[in-house]
């Protein structure tokens, strides 16, 4: 990540990766060598995932607030 987000904007480096990963690192490893809203630059949504919210049996609540 770090090597795209220093390589010359010149439209030949594009890289494939997950929002929450790539936007959080900075945040939990000192050693990342890149600011995501700065070096970095979205191009396009190519999917979507899902996600869930588990939890044990047993837990009191029943429901999530929408």
């Amino acid at each position: 990540m770090a090597r795209a987000a220093h390589a010359p904007a010149d439209g030949y480096t594009l890289v494939m990766g997950f929002d929450g990963p790539i936007s959080v690192a900075g945040l939990v490893n000192p050693a990342v060598k890149y600011d995501a809203e700065k070096d970095l630059a979205p191009v396009a949504q190519i999917t979507t995932a899902p996600v869930v919210l588990l939890a044990r049996p047993g837990l009191p609540p029943a429901t999530w607030p929408a």
